[in-house]
């Protein structure tokens, strides 16, 4: 993630797309879902193309595109650009643009009514919905992680981070919050590897 930040700094935002899809590309293609590799084969000319529409789209609408709309875009296009092993068919995520937005908006009240405190079960839950609208090769597939489970866990990151002077949290952490997520991913209705 760091990288992508300063290829796009560096580049003043010309190569963001390109290390957009690299990263995309190497966060899928290190996931494993019940033994099973996913892959990302998105690329950065789709990815500007359909960002300079989405873009002229929110200029268009004052805004609304991008708040309503824009979010659902981004993940329909990187499942539609996800595959699973011996699967040709690409990924889906079915959610309508109301129901993503209500679903976001719900769980971010909660964090704001809890003062922050129920962001962690605020996340879990918003990502347990989020993956019932995703299938990859036609295969839906479940999120199981609690929010009590990702709040020890950003515990344990945060102590990482301050016993090592933040080199944790720069150079590790994504790594770490990839392997959580895809130890709590499984293809619905199989076993638990």
């Amino acid at each position: 993630m760091l990288a992508v930040v300063w290829v796009s700094i560096l580049t003043l935002g010309i190569a963001s797309f390109w290390a957009t899809m690299w990263f995309a590309r190497w966060r899928i293609g290190n996931t494993y879902i019940n033994g099973k590799r996913l892959r990302f084969e998105g690329r950065a000319t789709q990815y500007f193309i359909k960002s300079l529409i989405w873009f002229l789209l929110s200029i268009a609408t004052i805004g609304i595109y991008a708040m309503l709309f824009l979010p659902l875009r981004r993940q329909q296009f990187m499942w539609e650009n996800t595959y699973i092993d011996d699967y040709d068919t690409p990924g889906w995520f079915s959610a309508g643009v109301a129901e993503y937005f209500v679903q976001r908006f719900l769980w971010a009240l909660i964090s704001i009514i809890t003062l922050g405190w129920g962001t962690y079960y605020a996340t879990m839950k918003l990502e347990r919905w989020r993956y019932t609208c995703i299938t990859v090769g036609d295969i839906p597939l479940s999120f199981t992680a609690r929010g009590m489970q990702y709040f020890v866990k950003s515990l344990i990151w945060a102590l990482l981070g301050a016993i090592t002077i933040q080199i944790y949290t720069i150079f590790f952490l994504p790594v770490a919050i990839q392997r959580f997520y895809s130890e709590h991913t499984f293809i619905e209705g199989e076993e638990r590897n």
